[in-house]
């Protein structure tokens, strides 16, 4: 038995460690977004959905041929190794379309160690099961599961901060060969240690497939119901992350910290069948729910600590519930590979409705909420099926069915009262951006927002709707920048490079003679900046948009010796509330420097609610030979102008000794422990807790 535990264990901590590395590593490729890391999601469900159905297949066959079939796969693997994308190979076009992309991708460069790896807990279950024949092989899953959760667990706090990508990949790729060695053991262990053929019955597999020898055969039912559960489960997950990394930065934590509680639940359901308590756990649900929608309600208005804590207590709420259930109605050890393929179809199945059906479907962010919904629907309807109702007091049903009704209400309700004044929603792969029309004080006026942040207002009235507002008002760090260049001062066009369009309210200090050019990734927002606003078309400077992500685009510029000479570059490409961290690398410091004029200005939007950004901008800056000038200006309610907080670099020591800049100037922050890097970049140190 040592030896399965062995195999299995590494076989599902190899598995848990590549799936943030990989994420980690293609992730600046696309924009730095929720979508990305839901993307791979949906591979590595798939992929799990593959694995199994290879396991199910192969264990029809008898062991030596088991073990020639799984060995070829093995030795396939070994070949691949070390698994690093390249990036001159695999970063994309500007402009392509990012999911077929990343799946692509995911599928030609760890696709088949993936395989062997996502196969492995079934198929060393199975042969568990055919050496000792007379022993439960399920305890092993919960061993898988425990080291799923040590491998996610230790990727943020141990291998992200102490190891770069590449090396990552060459540690994990020795692993990877020890999981062979093992794996080769295992499945020729009755070779190995003379274990009687007779004993596992490793030859007969049709005998295998009889109702007599394999317990009761599995009902549609069973199997619709494996399904819901595991698809609610999967979903709640996905629609989790994304509800948390929209809103702050996706990074690796935000990612591990929901799938750790949903392995953990796997881990507890499984480990033995006391280890659910329905009626306990059917308490916890809707206290755990409740919280969760009142957070969704609120949004922005949460702090950070209580919308993680609050958020990842539903889920791992809703995964004990759904694992629980499928736990009580798991089959007859013989049948443990049907049901593991059943179990990966369903998961496959949440990942796909939130990060491909959803963006189709929806023009909001409904997949939360409606994962709950059909979470709910579902555990009810298996508690039916089972006749906990029927054995309960009779108003229990029908509380539930209010309870449903009140989830519904409570949670569209917020998603549904921009409707009367919102004048478009879009959404794809990059999110959900809304224009809405609104009554102020000061007068009417037409706003875009990312998620729940606003990402630039104009107002309606032809006389006003010139105004610079939102965050880059004339007191601002931009405001000052542009007004203030020596350039400016002496009547000189300016070049501006802005990576973020959002309404193109920059634009409004361009004279005649400028060229500001905007970096968006979104094809959406280029869309709504033309049409919804007129910030653009008002502008005297010539316009120019860049469709794709910033910085690939910017080093596309400087490969083919298109250096841009701005005199401002302008940073403020930012997702909600979210960090594409890309951006704020050493390295992408050295190509902001690249397409910078000596004397240019770099302005960072570092206004956030969860992270102080200004002691790693600032510790960048200085490296790269720059002086660093923090402004902080306040709001301006009347006039549509928001509080800001902007980092400004330069070696410019005219524009740095100006007097109105001096008397503007925020005290400088303290310096960043750590520099981020490609390889390297920790939130932790930047947290407002």
């Amino acid at each position: 038995m040592l030896l399965h535990t062995i195999t299995i264990f590494l076989g599902s901590f190899l598995l848990f460690q590549l799936q943030p590395l990989v994420g980690r590593s293609i992730l600046p490729w696309f924009g730095g977004g929720p979508a990305v890391w839901a993307t791979c999601m949906v591979f590595f469900q798939a992929g799990l959905l593959a694995g199994y159905s290879y396991a199910h297949g192969v264990s029809t066959l008898n062991r030596t041929r088991q073990a020639c079939v799984h060995g070829g796969l093995l030795i396939a693997s070994l070949i691949l190794l070390p698994l690093s994308p390249a990036a001159e190979v695999w970063k994309p076009v500007p402009g392509s379309p990012p999911a077929p992309t990343i799946l692509s991708l995911l599928a030609t460069t760890v696709g088949v160690p993936y395989l062997a790896l996502c196969a492995s807990a079934p198929l060393v279950q199975h042969w568990f099961l055919q050496d000792f024949p007379q022993r439960s092989p399920y305890r092993l899953y919960s061993f898988s599961n425990i080291a799923s959760l040590l491998a996610l667990a230790s990727y943020p706090f141990v291998v992200e901060p102490l190891l770069s990508l590449r090396h990552q990949a060459l540690v994990w790729s020795w692993g990877f060969g020890l999981y062979c060695l093992a794996c080769a053991a295992c499945v020729l262990r009755p070779v190995l240690f003379g274990t009687p053929r007779t004993a596992t019955a490793q030859e007969d597999p049709p005998q295998e497939r009889r109702g007599d020898a394999a317990g009761p055969a599995i009902s549609g039912g069973d199997l619709l119901f494996w399904l819901l559960l595991s698809a609610c489960g999967s979903a709640l997950l996905l629609a989790t992350t994304n509800q948390l990394c929209q809103e702050v930065a996706v990074i690796p934590f935000l990612w591990i910290a929901p799938l750790a509680l949903y392995l953990l639940s796997f881990v507890i359901c499984f480990r033995n069948d006391q280890s659910y308590d329905r009626v306990l756990w059917g308490i916890l649900l809707p206290g755990f729910l409740v919280p969760a929608c009142s957070v969704f309600v609120l949004g922005a208005r949460v702090s950070l600590p209580l919308q993680i804590i609050v958020y990842l207590a539903a889920l791992f709420a809703g995964c004990m519930v759904c694992h629980g259930e499928l736990v009580r109605s798991r089959p007859h050890p013989t049948r443990l590979t049907a049901f593991y393929l059943a179990l990966s179809a369903g998961g496959a199945l949440g990942g796909m409705f939130v990060a491909l059906a959803a963006p189709a479907l929806f023009t909001n962010f409904w997949e939360y909420p409606v994962a709950w919904w059909a979470t709910c629907l579902t555990v009810v309807a298996v508690w039916h099926r089972s006749g906990l109702f029927r054995r309960a007091p009779n108003w229990l049903l029908p509380l539930a069915g209010c309870g449903i009704a009140l989830l519904v209400i409570t949670t569209a309700r917020p998603l549904l009262s921009y409707m009367p004044y919102t004048d478009m929603v879009a959404r794809n792969f990059y999110g959900v951006l809304r224009v809405i029309r609104h009554q102020e004080s000061s007068g009417e006026m037409r706003t875009l927002m990312h998620g729940a942040i606003t990402h630039g207002i104009q107002f309606v009235e032809p006389g006003r709707r010139r105004r610079a507002t939102s965050y880059y008002g004339p007191e601002s760090g931009i405001g000052l920048a542009l007004l203030h260049h020596p350039r400016r001062i002496s009547h000189l066009p300016l070049r501006v490079g802005v990576i973020g369009l959002g309404t193109g309210s920059i634009a409004v200090y361009g004279l005649q003679g400028d060229l500001f050019r905007f970096y968006e990734i979104n094809p959406a927002v280029i869309a709504i900046a033309r049409e919804r606003f007129s910030y653009l078309a008002d502008s005297a400077a010539r316009i120019e948009t860049a469709t794709g992500d910033a910085r690939l685009t910017l080093e596309t510029e400087l490969a083919s010796g298109r250096q841009q000479r701005f005199d401002i570059m302008v940073v403020d490409a930012f997702s909600s509330d979210a960090i594409p961290i890309h951006l704020l690398t050493r390295e992408c410091f050295a190509v902001y420097g690249r397409h910078l004029r000596p004397d240019g200005i770099i302005a960072i939007n570092a206004t956030n609610r969860f992270l102080d950004l200004a002691p790693l901008i600032r510790t960048e800056g200085e490296l790269e030979g720059f002086r660093v000038a923090p402004v902080s200006s306040p709001a301006d309610s009347p006039n549509g102008i928001f509080k800001a907080d902007w980092i400004l670099l330069t070696r410019n020591t005219i524009f740095i000794n100006d007097t109105t800049l001096r008397n503007r100037l925020a005290p400088l922050p303290p310096a960043a422990a750590r520099l981020w890097t490609d390889d390297y970049a920790s939130l932790w140190p930047l947290v407002k807790f």
